[in-house]
């Protein structure tokens, strides 16, 4: 399941960087605001650069809170295997990692720095 949702996660990534709005030349943020949506928690879904936009930040929520039940799971059952261990905490550490890159370009506005 987690991983499925990763690579249509991807699949939403890389429609957003390829996609570009003619009525936002300036801006290339179809969702200009984090962690809100124009002020709100749903924005408004008429326009599909906002809706790919946000159904990839509802994607990142949902790996965000798989990766955390792994990690929960793994150091319950499973808390004597080191090795197991690590590779759950590797993971949410790099789902959090992604997490704070994709929060840091919509702060920036597409900054070259994040």
């Amino acid at each position: 399941g987690l991983f499925a949702l990763v690579f249509v996660q991807l699949i939403l990534g890389a429609l957003m960087r390829h996609m570009k709005d003619p009525l936002e030349p300036v801006n290339p943020l179809a969702i200009p605001d984090f962690p809100l949506m124009f002020g709100g928690l749903v924005p408004p879904l008429d326009d599909v650069h906002v809706a790919v936009h946000f159904f990839h930040r509802v994607g990142a929520l949902l790996i965000l809170l798989l990766a955390l039940l792994l990690f929960a799971q793994v150091r319950r059952r499973h808390g004597g295997l080191r090795a197991l261990g690590r590779a759950a905490t590797c993971l949410l550490a790099l789902v959090l990692a992604q997490v704070s890159l994709g929060a840091a370009v919509i702060w920036t506005a597409k900054d070259w720095v994040p």
